[in-house]
């Protein structure tokens, strides 16, 4: 095998190592965007599976807010896991839509490894995946770690009662099945399995959206540091061969980020919107539960606290990240040796320079930045809300 054989071997190896992470989350839930990668019709059944599971817990809990629930605190502590159902199934739909815009940048991004020549350059890409792999594991372990307790072991905890000689179990999600009783063994056996295989769906879905945000993000912060060392090793042989491959590097990664902008525009200001409010709802739950003395239950919703702020957190930070870098950009631009070129290709620098001080933005829906102080104002907007909430409805709950 040739030398040159070998770099394209280990570049593809490099990719793959790069979307493995993102693509075994996606894969489960039929998100993955690549048809070729799923047997013949089983993305079909995934999806439809996936749907159907959700909506397994979401209209029987649905019906039971809006005709069973007693008062108005039941109401709020049900309309958390319902809001969040509706969430990732906003989300779900939304990836599903982009599919193809999504593929299209993953095949940008295989190319951008297939180009890769210099072992400086695939070691700078190879550590910013790494931090996109760990990033992602966390998130995972985040997600299942509440999830998975609030499904099963907080039901299983409780122990069963017994109204009309009707031995009863208790779901963590209730619900109006209006054909059955899901509290009555055998059914109840069934339910509790389908619940537990629904979160495990939607939050798969929810790590799968927060994976291929962060990975694509690295990847374009990984190439914008590859070429800010191109610049910085052309600073005293800065010609027109390489002024023009800096330019056109350059457009792709501007063109690679607004593709970027406009696939997670809508997907983000849902997410952003909806934790804000899930974090005020849940805010809410742990403070019942410490003034009911309910400290499993606890337990489990200061995790899922943890998460819904590293969901806001993970779309604020590394919106902020691909901010940065361009205008590192910029300024590895600006300091290189550009003066020292013939008339016109300075004024094609010129014209570079004033690109590269645009500044770029990721925004969720155009209206809110993806940044660190829109981070801080998010946070402060939960906690606010989270006041309201339990300024109206503490007396209730302690009584």
């Amino acid at each position: 095998m040739s030398e040159e054989a070998k770099k394209i071997l280990k570049n593809e190896e490099g990719y793959s190592y790069a979307e493995q992470m993102t693509r075994c989350i996606m894969l489960p839930v039929g998100l993955w965007p690549v048809e070729s990668d799923y047997p013949r019709f089983l993305r079909r059944f995934l999806i439809v599976g996936s749907v159907l599971v959700t909506l397994f817990m979401m209209i029987p809990l649905s019906i039971f807010i809006y005709v069973n629930a007693p008062n108005i605190t039941v109401k709020i502590q049900l309309m958390g896991p319902n809001l969040f159902a509706m969430l990732c199934m906003s989300k779900y739909a939304n990836v599903l839509w982009k599919g193809r815009r999504i593929e299209t940048c993953m095949r940008r991004m295989a190319e951008d490894w297939r180009n890769v020549k210099d072992p400086l350059e695939r070691s700078m890409m190879l550590d910013y995946t790494r931090r996109a792999r760990n990033m992602t594991k966390f998130c995972l372990a985040l997600y299942f770690s509440s999830s998975m307790c609030y499904s099963t072991f907080v039901p299983l905890s409780k122990s069963p009662y017994v109204v009309d000689n009707v031995t009863l179990h208790t779901l963590a999600y209730p619900g109006n099945y209006i054909f059955f009783d899901p509290r009555t063994r055998p059914a109840y056996d069934y339910v509790l399995a389908l619940h537990c295989l629904g979160s495990a769906v939607r939050h798969t879905i929810s790590c799968g959206v927060c994976g291929i945000f962060i990975w694509f993000v690295m990847h374009i912060s990984s190439r914008v540091d590859v070429l800010g060392t191109t610049i910085e090793r052309a600073v005293d042989r800065l010609d027109n061969r390489m002024l023009k491959r800096i330019v056109d590097d350059q457009l792709q990664l501007y063109g690679l980020a607004i593709e970027l902008g406009g696939i997670f525009n809508e997907l983000s200001f849902v997410e952003l919107v909806g934790n804000t409010i899930l974090v005020c709802l849940v805010g809410y739950y742990l403070m019942s539960a410490f003034v009911q003395h309910n400290y499993t239950v606890a337990y489990n919703l200061i995790i899922t606290l943890l998460t819904m702020n590293y969901n806001i957190f993970v779309l604020c930070y590394y919106g902020q990240i691909l901010s940065d870098k361009f205008e590192e950009l910029g300024r590895s631009m600006y300091m290189s040796n550009w003066y020292k070129l013939s008339g016109s290709s300075a004024r094609s620098v010129v014209l570079v320079l004033g690109w590269t001080n645009r500044p770029f933005r990721l925004t969720a829906g155009k209206l809110i930045t993806l940044s660190i102080e829109s981070f801080a104002k998010i946070v402060k907007t939960s906690a606010a809300y989270f006041n309201v909430l339990w300024n109206m409805t503490s007396n209730s709950i302690r009584a």
